[in-house]
């Protein structure tokens, strides 16, 4: 019995992933001592509250940048050696750019990108999810986080060179981060 009741996020996992999109995310599977190593951003933070607001603002990052965005799990084990889940996940949908550029198009099945990313949840002893890492698989997902970080930093006329936007880009990404709302800046 403790194995299934360690491998219980296993299971929670599997149900939650593929609809991440679509549904509330289930956060009790994680302990709120939550260590969350984002690798797409280089950060790491600490917190069930941190945690659930980096991923509340992924989800509006993904729907603002597709229609249609999806979440799908290509593989997922459990390892009872090490005590982790790893899940080999990739986001696909049709970005609003091509969409409203290529609006005459009847097929846009061409249109559509994906990300791909990999993810490991450390399990601890009492069957709650203790730590989180994410690294990327394809780096364009990670390009297209600081391209819209770039973005954002030219459309208020800073020049991307300058030493403001790298202070800028350094607040920006703890923001991402969500170490600000813990006060560690």
């Amino acid at each position: 019995t403790d194995t299934v009741t360690r491998f219980k996020p296993y299971l929670l996992i599997v149900l939650q992933l593929p609809s991440f999109f679509s549904k509330v995310h289930d956060y009790t599977m994680y302990s709120n001592d939550l260590e969350f190593i984002n690798g797409l951003i280089n950060t790491k933070t600490r917190g069930l509250l941190v945690y659930q607001l980096t991923l509340s603002l992924w989800r509006v990052m993904c729907v603002c940048y597709y229609s249609k965005a999806r979440l799908e799990v290509l593989k997922l084990t459990k390892h009872s050696e090490d005590g982790t889940v790893k899940a080999r996940w990739r986001i696909i949908g049709l970005p609003f750019y091509s969409q409203l550029l290529r609006f005459y198009r009847k097929d846009k099945s061409q249109l559509y990108r994906s990300y791909d990313a990999f993810s490991t949840f450390y399990i601890g002893p009492d069957g709650l999810i203790h730590c989180h890492k994410v690294e990327t698989v394809s780096s364009e997902l990670a390009d297209v986080l600081r391209a819209g970080a770039d973005t954002f930093f030219i459309s208020i006329n800073i020049s991307p060179e300058s030493s403001r936007c790298r202070t800028t880009s350094y607040i920006f990404r703890i923001f991402l981060s969500g170490n600000i709302f813990l006060g560690k800046y």
